[in-house]
C-alpha cells in the first residue's frame, strides 16, 4: 500500500496532494470570486478603514494609491493595533498596517492550487 502525500490548506483541512478531476477543488478561483471589492487610500486612518469594512460587511479591503494596488488591509490588521494597546490607533494610517506587496493568482487557478500556494506562503486569505 503506497502512502499519499497530503497538503494542509489555509482552512486547516488536509487533502491528498493529487486529486481526481471530479474533486470539487478543481473549480477555478474565478468561479467563486466576489465582486465589488472595497478599496481605500493608504492615507486613510486605520479607524476609518475599520468603519468602512464594517459598514460594507467585509473583512478586508484593497489599498489603492493613484489607481494602483499598493496593499491590502484586513480587520485583523486593525484589531492588532487596538489589542496591542496602540493609543494612537485613530491617528494611524492604513499604510502603517497594510500588507504589501499583494500576491495574487489568476482567475483560472484552481481553488486547490490557490490553497496550496496560501499554505506555502503563510497567507491567511485571498481578496
Amino acid at each position: 500500500m503506497s502512502e499519499s502525500k497530503s497538503v494542509k490548506t489555509g482552512g486547516g483541512e488536509v487533502w491528498p496532494e493529487s486529486q481526481p478531476s471530479s474533486f470539487p477543488v478543481q473549480l477555478e478561483v474565478g468561479n467563486i470570486m466576489s465582486e465589488g471589492v472595497i478599496s481605500i487610500s493608504p492615507a486613510e486612518t486605520v479607524a476609518s478603514a475599520a468603519k468602512v469594512m464594517s459598514e460594507n460587511n467585509t473583512s478586508c479591503a484593497v489599498v489603492l494609491e493613484d489607481g494602483e494596488l499598493v496593499g491590502m488591509v484586513t480587520e485583523r490588521d486593525c484589531l492588532k493595533r487596538v489589542g496591542g494597546g496602540d493609543r494612537e490607533f485613530e491617528k494611524r494610517e492604513v499604510r502603517e498596517v497594510m500588507s504589501s506587496p499583494v500576491e495574487s493568482v489568476s482567475c483560472s487557478t484552481t481553488v486547490f492550487e490557490a490553497s496550496r500556494v496560501m499554505g506555502e506562503r503563510g497567507l491567511r486569505g485571498w481578496l
